[in-house]
């Protein structure tokens, strides 16, 4: 694979066939996914993440916000987003939580999606779309 400082690449070399494929689990070091950046403090660049690092992150998610396997997660945040994925997903899973993936975000649907205790992990417009729901239940953890 050939990339430059934009992350743009281009796959070179033939196709896999099936009867090359590894078999068995994946490796620590084997990629898991790779993030397209959104260029917030440079140019847009493509991040090759390893199963270890994927699961180390969801680790550290899980610990730090404290889940268990009580808990229950509305994920409002895409799937294409690291946040959505690694946080509100494998982080909960890694509990053993709930996930509740909902098929996008939407203020007035939201209402009816939260219906008991759960985490919500999302980004602060989200938050600040839902916060006077918020402040009328005593459920929430941290807001």
């Amino acid at each position: 694979m050939k990339t430059d400082p934009a992350g743009k690449f281009e796959l070179i070399g033939e196709s896999i066939t099936p009867d090359l494929l590894k078999p068995g689990l994946a490796e620590s070091s084997d990629i898991a996914l790779v993030l397209h950046t959104s260029g917030t403090t440079s140019r847009p660049k493509l991040v090759p993440l390893s199963q270890q690092n994927v699961c180390a992150s969801a680790r550290n998610v899980s610990l730090s916000l404290e889940l268990t396997s009580t808990d229950y997660c509305l994920n409002i945040m895409p799937l294409f987003h690291i946040h959505g994925l690694i946080a509100a997903v494998l982080g909960s899973i890694h509990a053993g939580a709930c996930v509740n993936c909902t098929p996008g975000f939407n203020a007035l649907k939201f209402f009816v999606w939260f219906g008991k205790k759960l985490d919500l992990l999302g980004i602060p417009v989200f938050l600040l779309c839902t916060k006077p729901f918020f402040l009328e239940h005593s459920v929430i953890k941290t807001l």
